[in-house]
């Protein structure tokens, strides 16, 4: 969720696998430097694979290469791209060398927001290998996976109730996943974290889930 000043991420902390859910501790991963969030939908082995290709990446800065990326967050997508697009490739090879139905839970989306060259973005790579930034193009709120329509859903609902001024950013995201939620009859816990300039700080859920890595506190 874009709030002008910083980013809003969540996630539940469910994955699916076989069309089977299962609670795990966290499904955000982040860096500090540059201030980066993401978290992967669908084959949580694959998105463990671009993690920590991820976090190895960030070590050296996103330097433009040529004039197809011209910026720091152009780098960024072209590399996350042609990575994750690359373990999506490997495993539809396997499962069609293995002669197995085509299945959208063995791919990875990947959702990531975060602060580069001077510009927050929110760039989604989807699992047909389509990578685009949603903030640049005046979205205010996007959800991946295959759970993102009751999100979108539960988005409609909120702003119908509060209008197109959100009352709070923590508040109304707060709102949207616990709504979604109950739209897929599930109750697992929410994890929040704000992505800002100066880095990536948990938000308080009140699920018990937010690690609270920071002392910083968001105003209230």
């Amino acid at each position: 969720m874009d709030c002008k000043d910083y980013l809003l991420f969540a996630a539940d902390n469910e994955i699916t696998a076989d069309d089977l859910r299962s609670p795990t501790k966290s499904k955000i991963r982040r860096v500090q430097n540059p201030p980066l969030a993401w978290a992967i939908a669908g084959e949580q082995g694959l998105g463990a694979q671009f993690s920590d290709w991820l976090e190895a990446r960030t070590r050296k800065a996103f330097v433009p290469s040529d004039p197809l990326t011209p910026t720091p967050w152009e780098q960024l997508k072209l590399e996350a791209a042609n990575y994750l697009n690359g373990l999506n490739g490997q495993r539809r090879y396997e499962v069609n060398r293995a002669k197995g139905a085509p299945n959208n839970n063995l791919l990875a989306w990947l959702l990531l927001a975060g602060y580069v060259g001077g510009r927050f973005e929110v760039l989604e790579i989807d699992i047909n290998g389509a990578a685009g930034f949603t903030k640049a193009h005046g979205h205010t709120f996007v959800g991946v996976g295959r759970e993102a329509t009751f999100a979108l859903a539960a988005m409609r609902r909120v702003l119908a109730k509060h209008g197109i001024e959100l009352p709070n950013g923590v508040e109304a995201l707060r709102e949207v996943m616990e709504l979604a939620h109950e739209l897929l009859l599930g109750v697992g816990a929410i994890e929040m974290v704000q992505v800002t300039k100066e880095g990536i700080i948990d938000v308080p859920t009140g699920s018990g889930l937010s690690r609270l890595a920071s002392s910083r506190q968001l105003p209230t």
